[in-house]
């Protein structure tokens, strides 16, 4: 994307969104800061303080869980940040809401099809689906448990009283974009099928973060798992340098992963310290 295309897209989203802050239409969204190139969406939001939403161009340091990166491939993606006080929301809530608002981003723009592609066709024969701890994917099978590549991602960091929500989401991004690690891991919503710009997915991933923030815990638990795509399946995690592998029996995205191990007994493992080994 060119730099003249990238400060179009920012001036054009920055005017957006003001509407809407200015139409009330946010509870938790006061400020929209648009950069053409960061470092950290996560950075900078916490400089911007409680209220801000911060959209960037380009992220040149993008990072996700347990400190892996966020590829943001050729400034094709968008990559935001919700700054909120940290005690104005449970500590377990905020990753789950990130989640269902991201999947829920995707699920509009799925129904926006580009000429001669799937569109929504593509969301309602697949689905879009949460894969713990919050990737957002697509489905392999509606049936069979497993699941495909990732299209976004979420990461919920602490620090000096705020929380700091950050999503990034792959847009426009085509399969040559992708380096051959990525290919067959990565997806973008126009590979899905959607028309929808780098824009129009921002624009409506900052209405749905706000809104799914709105929701009780129950209201929440139940987006969340109603798109969760391991349980029943055979899955391996590793935790403390030990992998264990079973039948996915239950996740609570906050507190635990349990498992059916192949000797039948039962395996809890802590949710915040484990990782899923990627097949």
């Amino acid at each position: 994307m060119s730099g003249d295309s990238t400060q179009e897209y920012l001036s054009g989203l920055a005017l957006r969104l003001e509407r809407v802050i200015a139409d009330g239409q946010l509870r938790h969204v006061s400020r929209v800061v648009v950069v053409r190139e960061t470092g950290s969406t996560q950075d900078l939001a916490a400089r911007f303080g409680a209220g801000a939403v911060v959209i960037a161009g380009h992220q040149t340091s993008g990072r996700g869980r347990l400190g892996r990166g966020w590829e943001d491939a050729d400034s094709k993606g968008v990559a935001l940040t919700l700054a909120a006080p940290a005690d104005a929301f449970e500590p377990d809530l905020l990753s789950m809401a990130a989640g269902v608002a991201a999947a829920r981003t995707v699920e509009a723009a799925l129904r926006h099809a580009a000429d001669g592609l799937p569109g929504l066709r593509n969301w309602e024969e697949g689905g879009i689906g949460l894969r713990w701890p919050n990737d957002v994917v697509e489905r392999v099978s509606a049936t069979s448990g497993r699941s495909g590549r990732k299209c976004a991602g979420v990461l919920v960091e602490r620090r000096e009283g705020l929380a700091l929500i950050g999503i990034g989401l792959n847009v426009s991004q085509r399969e040559a974009d992708w380096g051959e690690a990525l290919r067959t891991r990565a997806v973008s919503v126009r590979q899905l099928g959607s028309a929808w710009e780098r824009e129009d997915v921002a624009a409506r991933l900052v209405v749905e973060l706000d809104g799914v923030l709105r929701l009780d815990r129950g209201v929440l638990s139940s987006a969340w798992r109603a798109r969760d795509v391991l349980v029943g399946s055979r899955r391996s995690f590793v935790c403390d340098n030990q992998t264990h592998t079973g039948i996915v029996e239950d996740i609570d995205p906050a507190h635990h992963i349990l498992l059916r191990g192949d000797d039948g007994k039962g395996i809890s493992l802590p949710a915040l310290t484990t990782s899923m080994v990627h097949e």
